[in-house]
């Protein structure tokens, strides 16, 4: 695979780190920083291991802190007057634009393009992002942090959606009437904001969520809720009860999806296969019979609780609490991104997933 990283990239990264280094930043090992991106800070600097910073980035705050394996994309260009801060695994992509007083995003964090923080107030005291693990933001997506914004992370942001924390229209004077309010916002676990919606000043998007695209949420609704229109009104539940028949066939069904192929039914288990590895979806735990020759290549998947036999597989994925432990391997892997698209989010418990990959994420046009 042909590297996007240039020789000229790793020269230019190379003096430049040095410059860092001898302004006080701390850098750890294979971190990039390609032609053209620049660095500015005051109090400290920390960028850990395996991290690419792509051409032409900017970042300028008082105190700068990105965790392993983060990736920018080109064109890049974020300030903050105090922090910014960004989690294990974050992903900025191209013509992104953050502005705030401060920024503050988690682990897992994955942005896509020309999105952007800030706009009208974002060099306000109170104007302050914070962003929790996990959160997705589709592209051209806008957020208004005149005042507070955060997001509590495992949701995310559809293409082109608004979040706005002052509504003062230009000339539009209060004393006259006008709707002029300045609010935080908040968007709490597991929030679904479709395409183009809009969230206007002092609304909290209650836990598990979803936003019908086009909608203008006015106003705040109970956790679960489904809502849509303009104004947005409720329209039912965002999610149901499910039995556990129900839940065992969904999860077959994102296997047999996912995997391509039918399983093997034996010993109350659903055995597939995938890069040579052996893959079981146990969904009776009682009824497990002996592990003994389970070898070091074979993945666990279960939903009703752990069991001591699970200890000699090499990757238990546990969808009740929704880890995964282990050894990743190229099977583990794929199936963790398989589940994520159905909006299931593993937490990792002593596993280690593979590094984003910035020619990989270029090469196959996930970045262009």
């Amino acid at each position: 695979m042909e590297s996007k990283i240039s020789i000229l990239d790793r020269l230019y990264s190379w003096i430049y780190i040095k410059k860092l280094k001898k302004l006080g930043a701390i850098i750890e090992e294979n971190v990039v920083i390609c032609f053209g991106a620049k660095l500015f800070f005051n109090e400290e600097c920390l960028i850990q291991k395996d991290t690419v910073i792509g051409r032409f980035v900017l970042i300028e705050a008082n105190r700068i802190t990105i965790g392993n394996n983060c990736l920018f994309f080109p064109r890049t260009l974020i300030y903050s007057k105090e922090t910014f801060s960004l989690g294990t695994r974050g992903k900025i992509s191209k013509d992104c634009i953050f502005r705030a007083n401060k920024i503050n995003i988690g682990r897992e964090f994955w942005c896509n393009e020309a999105v952007r923080i800030g706009e009208g107030g974002w060099n306000q005291k109170s104007a302050n992002i914070k962003i929790g693990d996990y959160q997705f933001i589709g592209p051209r997506a806008q957020i208004n942090v005149s005042d507070s914004v955060e997001l509590m992370g495992y949701g995310g942001l559809g293409i082109e959606t608004m979040i706005f924390t002052h509504g003062a229209g230009h000339g539009q004077s209060a004393t006259d009437g006008f709707y002029a309010e300045q609010n935080k916002v908040i968007i709490q676990k597991n929030v679904s904001i479709l395409t183009r919606a809009i969230i206007l000043p002092g609304v909290i998007v209650s836990q598990g969520t979803t936003v019908a695209a086009n909608a203008i949420v006015t106003k705040s609704f109970p956790k679960h809720s489904l809502i849509g229109g303009v104004p947005a009104r409720y329209i039912g539940q965002s999610n149901k009860e499910i039995s556990v028949k129900e839940q065992k066939n969904i999860i077959v069904d994102i296997l047999k999806e996912g995997l391509g192929t039918e399983p093997v039914i034996k010993n109350n288990s659903f055995c597939f296969e995938k890069f040579n590895e052996n893959i079981t979806f146990q969904y009776d735990l009682e009824k497990i019979e002996s592990t003994d020759n389970i070898s070091q290549r074979d993945i666990i998947i279960f939903y009703q609780g752990t069991n001591k036999c699970h200890k000699n597989y090499s990757t238990c994925i546990d969808l009740k609490s929704k880890t995964i432990s282990g050894r990743a391997s190229k099977a583990s892997e794929f199936l963790r991104d398989k589940f994520r698209r159905k909006g299931i989010i593993l937490n990792y418990k002593n596993y280690s997933p593979f590094s984003l990959n910035y020619d990989y994420l270029i090469i196959n046009k996930i970045e262009v």
